[in-house]
């Protein structure tokens, strides 16, 4: 071990950033915290490069004096706390007086900023963590925030941050978060001086703000929540059941106006769906809950995302009943204008469907219910196949050995064919969150491929191409599964993987359901073609197809052995 040193304030300023800034999302959701907490009303956010070459945010707050804006960048100042008591009842975004001081040393920082009553305002220049230039400025009331060669000094950091566009999209996941539950704030974010979201102040509606944020095909198919006891309250919109997500990448939860992740009450939240919910399915939501200050902890994370509630079980209790009580007391019809994927699934129960027909003009497509058989096979429940084997006994999930047959199916004929695209009759608009619009512009080449085609306007994302084996599908929402599977790391190596989720989806579709009886022929016709089926041992998911039951097992189960 070598000798103590004194860290250099260097080389501590870079240690402290790594904690508050990251990358250009959280350093922007720092200094979004801070507008808000300065009372203002507009924030304007400039990019460049995805926030890699400039970060500047624009607001209309209380702004700060000469003063406070020599001091505001110095390590462990803040506004919002003086005591130790104060941490016990903290009201505001930020306090923990890092943020500045934290940015200001990985970059080249400019702070301006008027008060009200102030003939000029002020501005300060920092670089490296030190105080550069310090001038008046006329401005109008506010204050503006550039950060400039984020981690410029600094390569060894800089290296870990991936391209613009992954780093766009997180910019536009933090300002999404912020903006819908400060809808009476408005939002204006430009990168590269094209404008990306514009939110208005004529969105003070929550449901409005979340069918722009979100688009009208989330915010049509949720529900509004709003209980209180005491001084707990909670509201917001949670979804219907037919609106459920593969992940949780839709779920908003605040505290005290505050973005958190929590994960005891995102559980709380799914279990009092109940048999609502497939197992594997997420709610979408947007619930504030709000508290005393003294009743939880901001404190715990150097992100702020975590909280510690002093009666978890009390706010469990009762975000609980608040959910029981919307569920019941709200119309949860599906809306079948819209198909979801529970009615995709009613609906392919009793009909081959559209992408059936197609396929059949082009390969035998596979039909259980077409080859007569002798053998005998024994359905158990509608669901199991049985039959002996000359090891034992093989037990086989109907549904899961005719989607894998099919899935085999459609993979060979999506490798020999061209992935046609069909002309839509009218074009339609993609009707994303604003996040999700970025994930398809980034996913174009790849979309492009399997058929779907896009045309784009100054604001606007069109569909004009459909793969003609989805036309009769709800294709929207099989683009929405895409976007949703689309993750950190995304390459071309990674498209068969995409390619694979999409023929999973289509198989399943057109499946023979459990519960469906089949009569015998049907039975050994599906047995056939499954052991004439490549990698027929799990169903796309990774679900067993068959198991096999030995007669040595058998005679331990029967005390033979």
């Amino acid at each position: 071990m070598g000798n103590i040193k004194q860290l250099t304030n260097e080389v501590i300023a870079i240690i402290a950033a790594g904690e508050v800034a990251e990358r250009p999302s959280q350093i922007l959701k720092e200094l979004i915290e801070n507008s808000l907490d300065a009372n203002s009303k507009n924030i304007e956010i400039r990019l460049e490069n995805s926030g890699l070459d400039l970060i500047s945010i624009t607001d209309d707050g209380m702004g700060m004096s000469e003063s406070d804006l020599k001091k505001c960048f110095l390590k462990h100042t803040t506004s919002k706390i003086i005591t130790k008591e104060d941490l016990a009842r903290v009201g505001s975004f930020g306090f923990r007086g890092e943020a500045l001081s934290s940015i200001a040393g990985v970059s080249k920082l400019q702070i301006q900023s008027r008060q009200k009553g102030q003939d000029s305002g002020f501005k300060v220049l920092l670089e490296k963590g030190e105080l550069i230039g310090q001038s008046p400025l006329g401005m109008p009331v506010g204050t503006t925030i550039r950060v400039e060669q984020l981690f410029a000094g600094v390569p060894a950091r800089k290296k870990f941050l991936k391209n613009s566009a992954l780093e766009l999209r997180k910019v536009l996941e933090v300002v999404t978060e912020f903006a819908l539950v400060n809808h009476t704030v408005s939002f204006v974010l430009f990168n590269n001086g094209k404008s990306l979201l514009h939110t208005g102040l004529g969105q003070s509606d929550l449901s409005q703000r979340v069918k722009y944020l979100l688009g009208s095909r989330i915010s049509d198919q949720l529900v509004s929540l709003e209980s209180s006891i005491d001084k707990l309250k909670i509201s917001g919109l949670i979804s219907k059941p037919q609106l459920s997500r593969k992940n949780n990448s839709k779920q908003f939860l605040y505290i005290n106006s505050r973005p958190v992740s929590d994960h005891k009450i995102s559980k709380i939240i799914k279990k009092t769906y109940g048999p609502l919910l497939e197992p594997h399915a997420y709610p979408v939501f947007v619930l504030n809950i709000e508290l005393e200050p003294n009743q939880l902890d901001v404190n715990i994370h150097p992100h702020k995302r975590k909280v510690e509630f002093v009666d978890i079980g009390q706010i469990l209790y009762f975000v609980q009943n608040a959910i029981e009580i919307a569920l019941q007391e709200n119309d949860l019809t599906y809306n079948f204008n819209q198909p979801s994927r529970q009615e995709l699934t009613l609906r392919d129960r009793q009909t081959i469907g559209h992408t059936r027909d197609i396929l059949k003009e082009k390969t035998e497509f596979f039909n259980v219910k077409e080859k007569p058989i002798e053998e005998e096979i024994i359905q158990i429940d509608n669901t199991y196949l049985i039959y002996p084997s000359a090891q034992g006994m093989v037990l086989v999930d109907q549904h899961a050995a005719h989607e894998r047959i099919l899935f085999e199916q459609f993979r060979e004929e999506f490798l020999i064919s061209d992935k046609n695209s069909t002309l839509l009759s009218k074009k339609v608009t993609i009707d994303l969150s604003i996040s999700d619009l970025q994930k398809v512009k980034d996913l174009e080449q790849f979309l492009s491929k399997m058929g779907f085609r896009l045309d784009k306007s100054e604001s606007d994302l069109y569909l004009t191409h459909v793969p003609l084996l989805m036309l009769e599908h709800d294709y929207l929402s099989l683009l929405s599964e895409i976007i949703d599977s689309y993750e950190i790391g995304f390459n071309e190596g990674l498209i068969d993987s995409q390619t694979i989720r999409v023929l999973n989806f289509l198989s399943c579709r057109n499946a023979i359901m459990a519960g469906e009886y089949l009569t015998m022929a049907e039975r050994k016709n599906l047995i056939e073609k499954l052991d004439n089926t490549t990698g027929a041992y799990t169903c796309p998911h990774g679900r067993p197809v068959r198991v096999v039951m030995s007669v040595y097992e058998l005679e331990k189960m029967f005390l033979r052995k």
